[in-house]
């Protein structure tokens, strides 16, 4: 069953709504049709099984037919603390660590570290970017809780 995401402001009573680029990877990339199944997670450890009620390029409402918590979490909670490195290397780290069950992640600038993040901008864009490689390592393992990620921390603190 394909898996997708949507914020759980999305999701009224039994339906929710997939916007943007999962309306457009649901229609145009995965091609599914009305009254297809899908599975859908809000990242705070619910999971939907839906049936795909109205369709369109921008917009996908679903109607939802069953609900499961913590669907696909492992029994431990993990924090990692690892250094940024270089180019998208942090990215992996992000992925490969969000598919093992990592459930947070703290960011270190170390010494030797290349990767410098002067403003509060230059954070919130990193952010944002390991937010989404998170939500793209949820939909493909499963999990039903979308990492926290902290801002990056200097070694010393």
């Amino acid at each position: 069953m394909h898996c997708f995401y949507t914020p759980p402001e999305k999701i009224k009573d039994d339906r929710l709504i997939l916007s943007s680029e999962e309306a457009h990877h649901l229609s145009r990339v995965m091609r599914l049709k009305r009254g297809d199944a899908i599975m859908v997670v809000d990242g705070q450890g619910n999971a939907y099984k839906c049936t795909i009620d109205k369709l369109s390029d921008r917009q996908v409402e679903c109607l939802i037919f069953s609900q499961m918590r913590k669907m696909g979490e492992p029994m431990h909670s993990i924090t990692l603390a690892a250094g940024i490195s270089t180019a998208g290397k942090f990215d992996d780290v992000i992925e490969r660590c969000t598919e093992l069950g990592v459930s947070r992640f703290i960011p270190i600038i170390t010494e030797k570290s290349k990767v410098k993040i002067d403003s509060d901008t230059a954070i919130k864009k990193k952010i944002e970017r390991w937010r989404k490689v998170a939500i793209a390592s949820i939909k493909q393992t499963g999990r039903s809780i979308l990492p926290a990620i902290e801002p990056p921390v200097q070694f010393e603190s």
